[in-house]
């Protein structure tokens, strides 16, 4: 939530002697702040503080009162919920020039830090904030008068809107206005470096954005801690839990060195994180991320860790799983430079995963696709491990299976690279069409094919690896069946070339000179086919 300024219109202008100056049916709401400047013409004119409205609490910002300058004060004012039929302002005797602004601040949770000061040249004034985006008003006033009506405002503390500015030639210049966000806490300089020829009088005060809070050093949770954040958090040193500590955060954003969470640890993040080294997660520690998370360095989850992204998260690094750890991806998407899972690690894809780089299943992984599609650059997956795809599959570079892993595809999967499946691997396809480039089978590899499957370049198989046809049409550039593999047709599949090795003698309807065009014997050699139709 941001803080908004609204402008009320003063009953007489700045150029004007007129007093008492009022503002009518000023709308002032629950939380809200009202700010008044006021700036006369010179320093023998003073003004009083504002009258009106029902129970409201004034302070007084100032006033700056040196000779042969202006004169200029402000006021803040909270109370309850209420509007101000007449707000108004008045002078002292003295009949200068002089005029007041009044605006309403909402959305801030309260008055940080105020200044004051005078000069010459362009007007300057270092008003430094206690947190990250703060919202800087600020008033001044030109004993000079010199013409602004070509002027340049200081924008280091952000966009700068005028709320009075002007000038009346003899008299004096004003200038009030404010920043909406002046960001990270730190120190601004306010005003005008145009025109240079002023003798200012300058105040400022500081609207703090409601919920946030800053952090400038080392922050560290010992056991059974919890640490909560509904606001902005800016932390510029380390975070350490220890065991069975809880971290939450509701707001935007939290800005880290380090993040480390000890054994049994709780991490869940509803908005932005920023994490600019490295978040650790010790054993059996919990992370739920509903929002953007950037960490330039890496997250890495130890044994039994949980790891949980519940809503269109970003991962800008690498994220590492040891044994028997868990991620859960239940959004749209999540990007990192690196997964990598260890062994018996479990990773479930509940939407749209994107992955830029590369993924790394370690032995008894499983890795589940629920939705379409996931993108890699090199997925790979150990012994034991098992794929299921209920969707599209989508992978731009090597695809995998070491000895004993399972890859099944239940509806429409499409793999347009290469699949490389090892020993005792197991391949199934449930779902029309499975595409791929290349499927390398190793020994005692199975292939069962339960719907139409579309191959684009080579089938291999290598010894005791079966193939089985339950359906109409298998299109391939090649298959090749060497010592001891089976290949069975059990209902009119049509084949484009067949080459059978070592041994093999090949028998079935369409073995006579080949005269179909579906089986193609190489030369000389003598082979054995099973083909029922």
């Amino acid at each position: 939530m941001a803080i908004t300024f609204t402008k009320y219109s003063p009953s007489a202008a700045f150029n004007t002697t007129t007093t008492p100056k009022t503002f009518s049916n000023v709308v002032l709401g629950t939380g809200d702040i009202l700010w008044v400047v006021a700036v006369t013409a010179d320093q023998t004119t003073t003004v009083t503080q504002p009258t009106g409205g029902t129970g409201l609490t004034w302070t007084q910002v100032g006033p700056v009162s040196i000779g042969s300058n202006c004169w200029i004060s402000g006021w803040y004012a909270t109370g309850a919920a209420q509007t101000i039929t007449t707000l108004s302002v008045a002078r002292s005797a003295t009949s200068n020039q002089w005029g007041c602004s009044a605006v309403v601040v909402s959305g801030s949770s309260g008055v940080g830090n105020t200044a004051t000061g005078n000069g010459t040249g362009g007007s300057t004034l270092n008003e430094t904030t206690t947190q990250a985006n703060s919202a800087i008003a600020f008033g001044a006033g030109d004993w000079n008068a010199t013409s602004n009506t070509s002027r340049t405002g200081r924008t280091n503390a952000g966009t700068l809107t005028e709320d009075e500015v002007g000038f009346s030639a003899s008299q004096y210049g004003w200038y009030v206005a404010h920043h909406v966000n002046a960001g990270a806490a730190g120190t601004y300089a306010v005003g005008y470096s145009a025109p240079t020829g002023q003798k200012y009088v300058i105040l400022a005060i500081e609207f703090k954005l409601a919920g946030g809070s800053t952090v400038t050093g080392a922050i560290t949770f010992s056991a059974d801690s919890t640490f909560s954040v509904t606001g902005t958090i800016v932390k510029v040193g380390g975070v350490t839990f220890s065991a069975d500590s809880t971290f939450t955060i509701a707001g935007t954003p939290v800005r880290v060195a380090a993040l480390i969470l000890s054994a049994d640890s709780s991490f869940t993040l509803t908005s932005l994180l920023q994490a600019l080294a490295a978040i650790t997660f010790s054993a059996t520690s919990t992370a739920t991320f509903g929002g953007l998370l950037q960490a330039l360095a890496g997250i890495t989850f130890p044994s039994t860790s949980t790891f949980n992204i519940s809503a269109g998260t970003n991962v800008q690094a690498a994220v590492t799983f040891a044994a028997d750890s868990t991620a859960t991806f239940g959004a749209t998407p999540v990007r990192t430079a690196q997964a990598t899972f260890a062994a018996t690690s479990t990773a479930t894809f509940g939407a749209t995963v994107q992955k830029s780089a590369q993924v790394t299943f370690a032995a008894d992984s499983t890795l589940t696709l629920a939705a379409t599609p996931i993108r890699v650059g090199v997925l790979t997956f150990a012994a034991d491990s098992a794929l299921t795809l209920t969707g599209r599959l989508v992978v731009s570079a090597a695809f995998t299976m070491a000895g004993t892993s399972i890859f099944t595809v239940s509806a429409g999967g499409q793999v347009p690279a290469t699949v490389t499946f090892a020993g005792d691997s197991t391949f199934t396809v449930g779902g029309l069409p499975i595409r791929v480039g290349q499927i390398t089978f190793s020994a005692s590899s199975g292939l069962t094919l339960a719907a139409t499957a579309q191959r684009l370049a080579a089938l291999n198989f290598l010894a005791t690896s079966v193939l089985m046809l339950t359906a109409q049409q298998l299109q391939v550039g090649a298959i090749t069946l060497l010592a001891t593999s089976i290949f069975t047709i059990i209902a009119g599949t049509q084949v484009s070339v067949i080459a059978v090795r070592a041994g093999k003698t090949l028998t079935g309807a369409s073995v006579a000179g080949s005269t179909s065009g579906l089986i193609h014997v190489s030369p000389g050699k003598t082979t054995t086919v099973n083909v029922t139709v």
